[in-house]
């Protein structure tokens, strides 16, 4: 689906990166030095554009991963491959979701692998 173009570009970024990740760091792992890094949105740049079909994956992981009552609500989305990088401010997946969401990474501090990211309401 990648090869031809049917996966949405967030998903793709998501979980498709060209970041290798040993396999004895695979998610399973027991991590025992982990560590939380709150994204600041406000110092996220803006994406470029959202455009509707992102808005459908916006509302897709809010109905389908989110946990929520009335005023609150949070899911974790565990990316593939992503590793502790000043240059992750530039992923448009970062990007798009600091505008709906609060960020909050969880990074492995021995190797610096992104293990998730906890999505909560703004």
């Amino acid at each position: 689906m990648v090869q031809s173009n049917k996966v949405h570009p967030f998903i793709e970024e998501l979980y498709f990166s060209s970041e290798i990740i040993p396999l004895e760091y695979n998610i399973l792992t027991f991590r025992e030095k982990k560590k939380r890094y709150q994204i600041i949105n406000q110092k996220i740049e803006a994406p470029f554009e959202i455009n509707d079909s992102f808005l459908e994956v916006i509302q897709f992981i809010k109905d389908s991963f989110c946990v929520s009552n009335d005023t609150h609500y949070s899911c974790v989305v565990m990316p593939s491959g992503w590793i502790l990088k000043n240059e992750l401010k530039n992923h448009e997946s970062i990007k798009l979701l600091s505008q709906y969401f609060n960020l909050e990474l969880i990074v492995d501090i021995d190797v610096g692998q992104i293990l998730s990211i906890y999505l909560s309401n703004r």
